[in-house]
């Protein structure tokens, strides 16, 4: 085998991850036949339009899966991720989805989706360092 010149690049440009990206949806749809996913973006906003809350994902292949959930901090405890999941979950489902997949960190936020009724779906260890990685999975219509 040839030896190969194979280098990272410390400052990739976002095309060139767009373009992988994209080969890699491309192989994903022709080797399932499903559609391309739908993607789901709802977004709170103050008084003056600055975002204080968002969630982002997709809806493939019946299952959505929560990509980001973010609160501003200052106003975290007063709802709005429970209420941005919730939407996110109705959405979903109007969206032919089955069930919701998601990434939390330990640090982050796993007691609070295992309260909305999420289940462990596998755990990775040291990822970071010290931490864990939980993968969580929701039935949607199991409350």
């Amino acid at each position: 085998m040839e030896p190969r010149d194979i280098r990272f690049d410390p400052s990739p440009a976002r095309s060139a991850v767009e373009f992988l990206h994209a080969r890699v949806t491309e192989f994903n749809l022709a080797s399932t036949g499903l559609a391309p996913a739908d993607t789901l973006l709802a977004l709170e906003r103050d008084d003056v339009g600055e975002i204080v809350a968002g969630i982002h994902g997709w809806v493939w292949g019946g299952t959505a899966e929560v990509d980001l959930l973010w609160v501003e901090e200052s106003r975290r405890g007063d709802g709005i991720g429970g209420a941005l999941l919730e939407a996110f979950e109705r959405e979903a489902a109007r969206r032919g989805a089955t069930q919701v997949v998601l990434d939390t960190l330990d640090f982050q936020a796993p007691g609070f989706y295992r309260r909305r009724g999420y289940v462990d779906a596998g755990r990775v260890e040291d990822y970071p360092q010290g931490h864990a990685l939980h993968r969580l999975r929701k039935v949607l219509g199991s409350g």
